[in-house]
């Protein structure tokens, strides 16, 4: 069933479902619950998952401007959450945006991390390479000026882009409906905000990170590989494992569960 935690500077929707240890799972940019169902429901098998909407994505309150979108407001966010929600402690897992988000709370405040699992990091730990910065307010330029038709457009200016959804047509409908879940404006502005939001900034260290830790890279041209092994390397804990990469989401999905489980059952879980 859904909540809604009214913080000190976000008001955000969420949900605990499942039973088990308690997980947090933070989704990435422009995704939100209803975008990563499948992920949630599939950890919800074996932990208490705590699933939340991100500041200004889905069902939490619209946040429109920049400045509401970096990763110490993103963490004071999570860590909020928690507190209230009643969790001194849970495993901390995230995708791209909710990636960093769960590693920025984990040095930030160890003790909340019983284990880390980074997927599909965005960063080597900085900001997003310039390009990919670039690209993205151009896309919130895109849909600040005519919504999510103007934003599909412009997405299908990109080569790359354009070839992923030619070899998949059902991908632009899927595309429609997720985008289609948010406030626009909001959107837009996490599309500035976020890729230029350093999430291991200078006045934290990773080395604090006391829980054990698992990075699996992404390997496309938002999620490098060399991104997400850089960041295992920052992380005292961390291993990284191969990349999820050439399946569908369905079977990423259930591949993802089985190397999480195994990670955990190594050093967690009984």
């Amino acid at each position: 069933m859904e909540q809604v935690a009214e913080l000190s500077s976000a008001t955000l929707a969420y949900e605990i479902v499942g039973s088990g240890p308690p997980l947090v799972w933070c989704h990435g940019l422009a995704s939100c619950r209803e975008g990563d169902r499948d992920v949630i429901d599939a950890f919800a098998r074996h932990f208490t998952v705590l699933g939340y909407d991100a500041r200004g994505h889905g069902r939490s309150a619209p946040a429109r401007i920049e400045e509401d979108f970096t990763y110490p407001q993103l963490s004071r966010d999570l860590r909020e959450l928690l507190e209230h929600v009643g969790w001194d402690r849970a495993i901390l897992t995230g995708a791209s945006m909710g990636a960093a988000t769960a590693v920025r709370v984990a040095m930030e405040d160890p003790k909340r991390a019983a284990a880390l699992v980074m997927v599909r990091p965005g960063s080597d730990g900085g900001p997003a390479p310039q390009h990919l910065q670039m690209l993205f307010r151009l896309g919130a330029s895109a849909i600040r000026s005519g919504g999510l038709d103007a934003a599909i457009d412009f997405l299908m200016t990109i080569p790359e882009a354009r070839a992923a959804i030619e070899k998949d047509p059902k991908r632009l409908a899927q595309l429609r409906e997720d985008w289609g879940r948010h406030d626009p404006l909001s959107i837009a502005a996490a599309l500035e905000g976020i890729p230029a939001s350093p999430p291991l900034s200078g006045e934290i260290d990773p080395r604090d990170i006391l829980a054990p830790a698992l990075v699996i890279p992404g390997n496309d041209p938002i999620h490098s590989l060399e991104a997400g092994m850089a960041v295992a390397a920052l992380i005292p804990t961390a291993r990284a494992a191969e990349p999820l990469e050439a399946v569908s989401r369905e079977e990423e999905t259930e591949r993802l569960l089985e190397i999480v489980l195994a990670f955990l059952r190594e050093h967690l879980l009984d």
